[in-house]
């Protein structure tokens, strides 16, 4: 279904789409964020020191990349934050990572795209209670279990505490899950439909309940919501630990991105 050259730049370029959508969701709709897009780039600036919020994607430049480049490396440094900057299959210029790497950032992470054609799967439904977040218990409870992966820090808590009293609707395309063992929150994961694709975006198991299949189960429920909601592709982007996991659901790669950040 994929197999042709067209068939599968169709895909990166919505899996692209789809992921920016993902990192502009909640930027967009909170006061203390701003969101520039401008000079062919997209910069999200949360006003704390953490590279995990503070952003740089979707760049197409032309005349002056150069010159962008360093203003753009330039803003974060005057303010003091960290930042990381997102390269893409489709950014321009093709030399964007040498242009960063001689303004001083380094290769610090690297994503494989990855895709799913699911209209036609089955998916099983495992033994987790799963519910969508629309409220603050919710909210908390999937807060709860990014803090515990990501790290119990300033900025990581500052900025799930101003999810808590997020105005969550049936119909944003930014959808949160929570996994329970029990009634205790063990798993989370986010389902973002846009651009004609099903993203799945931080998936995330709590430390003391990881390699017991549950984010396998996160990753089951969310591709079963994809379908409901008649989305005939799933797209992610892996870290290459986290692969094998997908690989073994069926998930094949098809490009990869980079994570470009500023030695301090």
């Amino acid at each position: 279904m994929y197999d042709t050259e067209s068939a599968q730049q169709t895909i990166i370029h919505a899996m692209q789409e789809n992921m920016f959508a993902h990192m502009l969701f909640f930027p967009e709709r909170l006061s203390s964020f701003s969101v520039v897009k401008a000079q062919g780039l997209t910069l999200v600036d949360s006003g704390m020191d953490d590279d995990t919020f503070n952003l740089v994607f979707n760049t197409r430049l032309k005349d002056h990349a150069l010159d962008i480049v360093e203003s753009t490396v330039d803003y974060f440094k005057r303010e003091s934050l960290s930042f990381a900057w997102w390269v893409g299959p489709d950014d321009v210029p093709i030399t964007l990572p040498e242009l960063l790497a001689q303004v001083g950032l380094k290769l610090s992470e690297k994503n494989v795209g990855m895709y799913l054609p699911i209209a036609e799967n089955a998916f099983e439904q495992g033994e987790l209670r799963v519910e969508r977040v629309l409220d603050a218990t919710q909210m908390q409870d999937f807060a709860q279990i990014m803090i515990d992966v990501l790290g119990d820090t300033p900025a990581i808590k500052a900025y799930y505490q101003k999810l808590v009293d997020f105005p969550f609707s049936q119909d944003d395309y930014e959808q949160l899950y929570v996994g329970y063992l029990d009634e205790t929150p063990v798993t989370c994961g986010m389902l973002t439909l846009h651009s004609k694709v099903a993203g799945i975006h931080s998936l995330a198991t709590v430390r003391n309940q990881q390699n017991k299949g549950f984010g396998t189960a996160m990753v089951q429920e969310l591709l079963m919501r994809a379908q409901m909601a008649e989305y005939a592709v799933a797209v992610l982007q892996a870290e290459k630990r986290a692969m094998h996991l997908y690989e073994q659901l069926g998930f094949d790669s098809i490009c990869d991105f980079y994570v470009y950040t500023l030695d301090r």
